[in-house]
């Protein structure tokens, strides 16, 4: 066979492998898309932010990850029957300098104040509300208005954590704040494993903001290497 036509045999038989390869993967994005998008729609990942990871890796046992002193987020959503959020249909998250969503607190627990602290997960935190409508928010505001004296309550809530991570970030962060009371957020999947939100911008998040396929391909991943730290652990 001349040198020419075994090249030209080649190159087609690539093309044509290349080209099945392509179809498929367009086959299989179509497939996810239909039968995986409401699970892939909570949430993609949202679009590039100047500051676009407010987790950090946290250096106390039992934390994988808690929040960046003083950064800040929008998270967005798909739609916004409501009109609850903004003409992007996002939220802005901000977390102080103590690392946690809310307004501004000492340390030091002020004379005569009653300090409330809620942990719990994106539930607590508020995932989807503003910070003024939290629910823990929303119960320093109706103590102060009791007339029962002063209130506080600081919202400990982090996305992705399970009572052991609660306990963890109570033990490690939180009573150094001399909390009065404390109050779990408690859902029914915080018996389960935690989600690893510190690393959720992993596997090349710009493909996964286009591909549904890819975006369901590193959940995998993201839960495997989630379940084998844990087991480590």
């Amino acid at each position: 066979m001349p040198p020419g036509a075994k090249f030209r045999g080649l190159f087609i038989n690539s093309l044509l492998l290349g080209t099945s390869l392509l179809l498929g993967l367009v086959i299989l994005e179509i497939l996810v898309r239909l039968f995986f998008g409401d699970e892939l729609t909570r949430p993609l990942l949202p679009p590039k932010e100047p500051r676009p990871n407010i987790y950090r890796r946290n250096p106390f046992p039992g934390l994988r990850y808690d929040y960046l002193p003083g950064s800040e987020k929008r998270f967005c959503f798909p739609d916004n029957p409501r009109g609850y959020f903004d003409a992007d249909n996002c939220i802005l998250y901000q977390i102080n300098a103590r690392g946690f969503r809310g307004p501004e607190v000492l340390k030091e627990k002020p004379a005569g104040v009653f300090r409330v602290l809620g942990l719990g997960d994106s539930f607590t935190l508020g995932r989807g509300v503003r910070e003024e409508d939290t629910y823990l928010r929303q119960l320093e505001r109706l103590l102060n208005r009791s007339g029962q004296g002063k209130f506080e309550v600081l919202n400990f809530g982090v996305e992705g954590y399970n009572t052991p991570d609660e306990a963890a970030l109570l033990e490690g962060r939180g009573l150094e704040y001399q909390p009065d009371l404390v109050l779990v957020g408690y859902y029914l999947n915080d018996a389960g494993l935690a989600l690893n939100y510190w690393e959720r911008e992993r596997f090349w998040p710009g493909l996964r903001r286009s591909s549904r396929l890819w975006e369901l391909i590193a959940r995998r991943l993201q839960w495997t290497l989630l379940t084998r730290s844990i087991v480590r652990q």
